[in-house]
């Protein structure tokens, strides 16, 4: 009796060691990719205007996107909620006794949800700014105020009404994708810097001798992501880079790394000696 249980045992294990290998890869695979920062997991896509051949608008980046990713099965359905930015690099007319300072203008979709007031209200419509409240000290800037900038030394400023004053609910809130927007203090070059003034609307990024630079920024979803996923991910996520780079698009991504270390995915190939 005891070795026909011994040997229901045995063979029982056998059959289930595959299933507990294949769940616990399952439990490396969701825990590496829920733990990972977002620069990691994070897909960052941006246009070069320079090259006079990028999308214009959020709007516009965002359907060129889709439509390739519509190409795609695994990839799109792993994706979460794309989050459109747009930014301008500007230099503040000084006001007073205070020095210029570089500072981005930016745009980027639903900010408000993200950042807490400290005086006036966060951007609704056109023409106004909010500043940071470490910049609005530096600066000498108020509610009710301006902030006056310009690309570029010899072209005219252009003057903003500041409606509010912000502060990040969390700078490292993965909504911020690879950030830079908090980065007030001193410059490689130049002027010192100040943390980025937002607005309501990509037009208000439109300075005289400005380029404008969309962005979209996607993450995974770590939940959704199954080992059966992986070969597909690994294959699509090659290609899709390729066709946006080809569409006047720069594909910033750890992704790659991922591609190349997650379970289920092949091994890298060894090099020589």
């Amino acid at each position: 009796m005891m070795v026909l249980l011994l040997a229901a045992i045995a063979t029982a294990a056998t059959v289930l060691a595959p299933a507990y290998a294949r769940a616990a890869q399952q439990s490396v695979l969701t825990d590496r990719l829920s733990d990972a920062p977002v620069n990691a997991t994070g897909l960052h896509l941006s246009s070069d205007p320079l090259s006079g051949e990028g999308p214009e608008s959020t709007a516009e980046a965002k359907l060129a996107v889709q439509q390739l990713l519509n190409r795609t099965g695994t990839l799109r359905r792993l994706l979460g909620t794309p989050v459109g930015s747009a930014d301008v690099q500007a230099t503040t007319v000084p006001v007073g006794a205070t020095e210029a300072a570089q500072v981005r203008l930016a745009y980027r979709d639903n900010v408000c949800a993200h950042v807490t007031m400290s005086q006036g209200e966060c951007i609704a419509e056109a023409g106004g700014v909010m500043v940071s409240a470490r910049s609005a000290a530096d600066q000498k800037l108020t509610v009710g105020g301006k902030l006056a900038v310009r690309a570029k030394p010899t072209t005219a400023p252009r003057a903003l009404s500041i409606v509010g004053i912000y502060a990040p609910k969390d700078a490292t809130d993965p909504y911020w994708g690879r950030g830079g927007y908090f980065t007030a203090g001193s410059a490689n070059e130049g002027p010192d810097r100040i943390d980025a003034a937002f607005v309501a609307d990509e037009v208000e990024l439109a300075l005289p001798s400005a380029a404008v630079t969309v962005q979209i920024d996607y993450r995974l979803k770590p939940a959704s992501i199954t080992l059966d996923d992986v070969p597909a991910l690994n294959s699509q996520l090659a290609s899709f880079e390729t066709e946006m780079n080809g569409a006047s698009f720069t594909s910033l991504s750890a992704l790659r790394d991922f591609r190349s270390t997650a379970p289920g995915s092949p091994p890298r190939p060894r090099r020589g000696r």
